[in-house]
């Protein structure tokens, strides 16, 4: 199976966990600053950042009661917290889907 490069923000969505946003400085991992191709996509970042503190101001007291795989080559998976929100993330297509019952 081809390694497939990880997406962090999936794994934020699956365990109901807080956002962040990366930063890479001028002195890599010393002062913090961006660099010009991350200033690019600082937007899309602080929408994704959004996504996981959405999801997390509703499951972040709740537990995780279930967790599966939904493919048989183990890509696509889904946990189900205590108030049976439900995220799925597919690793292959860097997507998510949070379903509110």
């Amino acid at each position: 199976m081809e390694k497939l490069e990880d997406d962090l923000m999936l794994y934020a969505l699956l365990n109901g966990g807080v956002p962040y946003l990366i930063r890479e400085g001028a002195y890599p991992h010393v002062d913090g600053a961006w660099d010009e191709e991350r200033l690019r996509n600082v937007q899309e970042d602080i929408s994704r950042c959004k996504a996981v503190c959405s999801l997390n101001s509703k499951v972040a007291l709740e537990p995780m009661t279930e967790h599966h795989f939904l493919s048989s080559d183990y890509p696509v998976e889904e946990t189900i917290f205590g108030n049976s929100i439900r995220v799925q993330v597919d690793h292959r297509e860097n997507s998510w889907r949070v379903i509110e019952e």
